[in-house]
């Protein structure tokens, strides 16, 4: 007969979901059967536990919101594509356009202001830049005869095209910069900030002509905006980040096209739980403790709906799937639980958790609010300027309190020293077309209507730092990488803090890492495919004596 090996998987996200869809696929040998059980603290599976649905004028119709926006794209994200596509997941390219505005809060002698400087049409430029309203609007010269109009019109033509030339060459040197075998080596652990101003130009000419300027000015006003809102982190945490995961984030994206689920991320919920047979619900986990009965087994202990507490038994491996500061938690209390007169192998043990959680306890996590709205006044003030993402940046210093309107909800704002990104939600098929525009808001600073907040969430996402990416090296490393190739795609393998020991035979469960910030890369959805695999193949299968009967996806 089989034996069965319980599994359990502390959070349903992306990551869980992936451990969870791979521990059920057939596997080579006959002799070992996974008993797999997902512990999810909210009320539904947690990939799509913060979407929302609208319901039309036909009730069995709805709309249903990813949140937050779960795009992805080609290059960066080749593990997830290649899953979705062995999933038969659709996808459907949304090559978005992109505005970058400055916020000017109100004075006593103005009102707040969106003022768009910069628009891009998507496709790497392929679709052109746009022409910012404030250029039309601003006359040069007199406008009462024939040739004041034209040589106005001329000169806002001679400034647009020198300010995308200007661009356009900053952007060269950040493309040239990104190319793996051209960058100093010293930008693998160097934060952000320090490489921008390494790579200034500053020859003599470079000076002259202002390049070192406009260099400043492309890095401050649209890059750092950018990656604020793609790693929703504040200003200053994207100038700590390591500079590799933006070098290489830039090389991977070059030229590719954005995605997103065609039918939103239920349809990826439900394929990759379809066959689950224990999936607890509304269970957060509050303790992994020694199993009574069987010491080299787990015991877990999560909250119930009414209040009290539910202990499932007999589990030879847990994966957190969790925040890692979540993870770290957990398993200092578990280490806690074993006494000091225990087993040198236990106690070794021990000494391994206490390692998980110190290595966890170096990442940093920041809120995200998501706002879903009707409220078009967090969009640039002109509508020629409206564009799919909107991100608008506060250049000044820390914004104070909101402002005060007792028709709009201060209370989901966040620091002005996050970029707010506003997406115009396209309307699905057969929408009413006399509903408003629906629009998605990820950390805003402005307070949108209370009348027009359709949901609000409000999320963890680590934030990656020079001292977290060390820390990494002991839940992943890099296996092999061809000389063209970067590091957020090349081979990994497990570090050698993940099982906890398992991996060298220790009669005890096997403890497993997976997550956004668990792989290479900035954390996103494509770190969750690539660490949960490695935790799965490389770890739980290895131990257990077996594998795969065929590779999951090929990317």
């Amino acid at each position: 007969m089989a034996r069965t090996v319980k599994v359990a998987i502390i959070g349903s996200g992306l990551a869980g979901l992936t451990s969870a869809w791979l521990l059920t696929r057939p596997l080579k040998t006959k002799d070992v059967e996974f008993e797999v059980h997902v512990f999810e603290k909210t009320d539904v599976l947690g990939m799509d536990a913060a979407s929302v649905s609208l319901t039309n004028s036909q009730p069995k119709k709805q709309w249903r919101i990813d949140v937050p926006l779960r795009a992805f794209q080609e290059g960066y994200y080749p593990q997830l594509i290649a899953m979705y596509k062995r999933l038969d997941i659709k996808m459907r390219q949304a090559n978005f356009s992109y505005s970058y505005s400055f916020f000017s809060p109100p004075g006593p002698h103005q009102k707040r202001k969106i003022t768009t400087t910069f628009i891009y049409n998507g496709l790497s430029g392929r679709t052109s830049f746009g022409m910012p309203s404030y250029l039309v609007d601003t006359p040069q010269f007199p406008q009462s005869s024939i040739f004041g109009k034209l040589f106005t019109e001329l000169w806002t033509w001679v400034v647009f095209i020198l300010m995308t030339l200007e661009i356009l060459f900053c952007f060269f040197i950040f493309v040239l910069y990104s190319v793996p075998f051209f960058r100093s080596p010293s930008a693998e652990n160097q934060p952000f900030k320090e490489w921008a101003k390494e790579v200034t130009p500053n020859s003599f000419l470079a000076r002259w002509v202002g390049l070192d300027i406009a260099w400043q000015s492309y890095v401050r006003d649209i890059i750092v905006p950018m990656l604020s809102g793609v790693c929703t982190a504040t200003e200053d945490d994207v100038l700590d980040y390591p500079a590799e995961l933006f070098l290489d984030f830039i090389w991977l994206t070059i030229g590719t096209h954005h995605y997103v689920l065609a039918n939103g991320v239920r349809e990826a919920v439900a394929q990759l739980s379809k066959d689950l047979k224990h999936i607890h619900v509304s269970a957060p986990i509050t303790s992994v403790t020694m199993d009574p009965g069987a010491p080299h087994l787990a015991s877990l202990t999560c909250a119930t709906a009414l209040g009290g507490q539910e202990t499932f038994h007999g589990f030879h491996h847990v994966i957190f799937a969790t925040e890692a500061n979540t993870a770290a938690s957990i398993l200092s209390g578990y280490a806690s639980g074993i006494q000091a007169s225990s087993g040198v192998t236990t106690r070794t043990f021990k000494h391994s958790l206490l390692e998980q959680a110190e290595a966890l306890s170096t990442f940093r996590y920041r809120t995200a609010v998501v706002v879903n709205h009707t409220d078009d006044t967090l969009l640039p003030d002109d509508p020629r300027d409206h564009r799919d993402l909107n991100f608008i940046h506060y250049r000044g210093t820390e914004l104070g309190s909101p402002e005060k309107d007792p028709k709009r909800d201060s209370s989901v704002c966040v620091s002005s020293s996050y970029t707010m990104v506003t997406h115009t939600l396209p309307r699905p098929e057969g929408y009413p077309t006399h509903q408003p525009t629906v629009y998605q808001t990820t950390n805003p600073y402005i307070p949108p209507k209370k009348d027009s907040i359709l949901s609000v969430a409000r999320l963890e996402r680590a934030v990656p730092t020079v001292e977290a990416k060390k820390a990494l090296q002991n839940f992943c490393q890099q296996k092999e990488r061809k000389w063209w190739e970067c590091s957020a795609i090349a081979s990994t393998r497990l570090g050698p803090l993940q099982g906890a020991g398992r991996m060298t035979g220790g009669g005890h469960p096997g403890i497993w890492i997976c997550g956004s910030y668990a792989s290479p890369g900035i954390p996103l959805l494509e770190g969750c495919v690539v660490s949960a695999k490695d935790v799965v193949v490389e770890g739980i299968l290895a131990c257990e004596g077996t594998g795969l009967r065929e590779e999951p996806w090929v990317a």
